[in-house]
C-alpha cells in the first residue's frame, strides 16, 4: 500500500513541479524496487472491503492456512523496474488510475500473488487513503 500510494503522489506532485515551470508534455516515470529478492508484500489495506473482508497478511495465524510457505511469495528477482509514459497536462485522476493498476498488478506478479492489487481494499478498487496517511503520519 505504501508503495502504490508514494508513486501515486510522486506523479502528481512532478505534474504540479513541472507545471509551475510551463511544462506540460510527455514524462517518464520510472519506478525502482533495489534489492527486492528474497522480500515479500506486505502492508495490504486494512479497511474493509468486499462483503466486510480484508487482506490477509503474509505470515500471519489464518485458519484455513494448510501450510502455505512465505517462500512462495519471496519476489525471486534482485531488482524491479516499471516504466510509464504519461502526458502531464493530460494526467487525471483516470489516468493516473491506468498507471496505478498496472504498477499494482506488477508488483503483485512480481511476489507472485495470484489475486487483485491487495493496496486496495479487498477485492475493490478502492484505494485506503485514510490507512496510508495514517502510516506515514507515524513514519514523520
Amino acid at each position: 500500500m505504501q508503495i502504490v500510494g508514494m508513486i501515486w503522489q510522486v506523479v502528481f506532485f512532478a505534474k504540479l513541479m513541472l507545471a509551475e515551470c510551463g511544462y506540460e508534455r510527455g514524462a517518464r516515470v520510472l519506478v525502482n524496487v533495489v534489492g527486492a529478492r528474497d522480500t515479500i508484500l506486505a502492508d495490504f489495506a486494512d479497511e474493509p472491503g468486499q462483503n466486510g473482508k480484508r487482506w490477509h497478511e503474509p505470515g500471519s495465524p489464518h485458519p484455513l492456512d494448510i501450510g502455505g510457505s512465505l517462500l512462495d511469495l519471496k519476489c525471486p528477482d534482485p531488482n524491479l523496474q516499471m516504466k510509464y509514459q504519461l502526458v502531464l497536462g493530460a494526467l487525471d485522476q483516470a489516468a493516473s488510475r491506468q498507471i496505478i493498476d498496472d504498477l499494482a498488478k506488477q508488483l503483485g506478479l512480481a511476489y507472485n500473488h495470484q489475486s487483485e492489487p491487495r493496496c486496495f481494499n479487498y477485492k475493490t478498487d478502492v484505494f485506503p487513503w485514510r490507512s496510508f496517511f495514517r502510516v506515514r503520519q507515524m513514519l514523520t
